[in-house]
């Protein structure tokens, strides 16, 4: 028979649930990136830096003109573990928004396997798919994965990171996994410098295991700080390359972490705490849910050493939110660490109540308990964002357009009320310049405009 082989195929839910979540993930990070979401400041600066180093081997933003570059300037902020990879893509396909888009798609995707990966090594499998859609409807990260930042991709290779650190704490003989596991935290530095305290909860797991074992513990302590170096030597050699030496790149390193305080290692170098962030995260249901999931699993003593790590990073990245500046992105790591203990919770409860049930309803029954759940956790904000994927058709041209056809009128209507309303106590009027007021050129320019030939 022609079709007889599908007779072989196997029809388990949980198989084509699975391939459906993979779809729907992976039409979220790449449908319509032309069009959604709006370029924004950071994602130009980025987008900017990585055309420069395509086209002309340098990497910096441009500061006044086309001609002038600032190598590694101060507001780029997310590393050479996003810029690179743009900058290549670029090279390859042309410089445009789509294509550096493309990049921050595939880092989405893969942020989605890694956190995956990571759960299903310390809950099984049901939990882990339960733990991706609940990061997928119950956080923003859609929106800000599908722009070239550093915050998602550099969540991606943390999470990659933390699933092989586990293995190597679970499992005997496993130093490659701490050694990758040390160099996928140090890619996530270099992505975003936000992940640089990330390296202290890996280093009390492995004390806690090994105590007393001091050859064992020096020796993983040392394949995991050798695979943690690695990337961030690349990163400071790469500095001290574009910026002529190693005192340098230092210093600028140091600058640039003064200007942009919250970027150095954590946001605790801010210093304040906010209290918009208590707010949202608090009432935040799928951090409340993991709370309630922390204690289960603390009074049923299922804590093993890999869901310790697990959540030793959790009450560090709730840390860091708390003293974030309000960005939703910055909330991203202790949410997604969090989906796992509330998916948890979530299945056993599940169980217990559907324990009774026959097997033919169970299925229904649970979906049906699901939806109820998702209900209750509304507005589900991922999903509102991929309807807006889905429907935002707007060409950014055809934006940049109407903006200025509209900027002019408003121009227009607003200098004819002021020649009204005040006359001849006008004394001068400047046009408006290109760009801003920045720099000596930029100065000059105006200083002619107030004081030279013009009126």
């Amino acid at each position: 028979m022609k079709y007889a082989f599908l007779r072989n195929f196997p029809y388990s839910p949980g198989l084509w649930g699975a391939l459906l979540l993979a779809a729907v993930i992976g039409w979220a990070s790449f449908y319509n990136l032309a069009n959604y979401p709006v370029l924004w400041w950071d994602e130009a600066i980025f987008s900017e830096t990585a055309a420069n180093l395509a086209q002309h081997g340098r990497y910096a933003f441009t500061v006044q003109s086309p001609d002038q570059l600032l190598d590694l300037d101060y507001r780029i902020s997310a590393g050479p573990a996003v810029i690179l990879p743009v900058a290549f893509a670029y090279h390859l396909l042309g410089v445009g928004l789509v294509q550096g888009r493309l990049v921050a798609g595939i880092f989405l995707s893969l942020t989605f396997l890694a956190f995956f990966l990571g759960s299903r090594r310390l809950f099984g499998t049901a939990v882990a798919f339960l733990a991706v859609v609940l990061v997928l409807v119950g956080t923003d990260v859609i929106y800000w994965g599908r722009s070239v930042l550093g915050d998602v991709p550099a969540l991606g290779l943390f999470l990659f990171s933390l699933w092989l650190i586990i293995r190597g704490l679970e499992e005997e003989d496993c130093t490659w996994s701490l050694f990758l596991g040390g160099v996928f935290l140090g890619l996530a530095f270099d992505a975003k410098e936000f992940y640089g305290l990330a390296f202290l909860p890996p280093l009390v797991a492995l004390a806690r295991r090994d105590w007393g074992a001091w050859r064992h513990l020096a020796r993983n302590l040392l394949v995991f700080l050798l695979g943690l170096s690695l990337p961030l030597l690349f990163y400071l050699a790469l500095k001290a390359l574009i910026l002529g030496g190693l005192r340098p790149a230092v210093m600028h390193f140091l600058e640039q972490k003064a200007l942009l305080c919250h970027e150095f290692f954590t946001p605790l170098t801010i210093g304040r705490v906010y209290g918009e962030n208590f707010r949202y995260l608090l009432t935040h249901p799928l951090f409340l849910i993991a709370l309630l999931g922390c204690l289960w699993l603390w009074r049923r003593d299922r804590l093993t050493p890999g869901r310790t790590l697990w959540l030793g990073n959790l009450l560090l990245w709730t840390l860091v939110y708390f003293t974030a500046v309000f960005w939703h992105r910055f909330a991203l790591p202790a949410l997604f660490l969090a989906a796992p203990l509330a998916a948890y919770l979530i299945c056993w409860v599940l169980a217990r109540l559907t324990a009774e049930i026959p097997p033919r309803s169970l299925t229904w029954v649970s979906a049906g308990l699901l939806v109820g759940f998702f209900t209750w956790l509304t507005p589900v904000c991922g999903l509102d964002y991929m309807s807006t994927i889905f429907h935002h058709q707007d060409h950014p041209p055809t934006r940049l357009v109407e903006y200025l056809r509209n900027r002019i009128t408003m121009q227009d209507t607003y200098l004819g009320l002021i020649d009204k309303t005040f006359g001849k106590e006008v004394l001068a009027a400047v046009q408006e310049m290109e760009r801003d007021v920045t720099g000596l050129p930029m100065i000059e320019k105006l200083a002619q405009a107030m004081f030279g030939n013009g009126r």
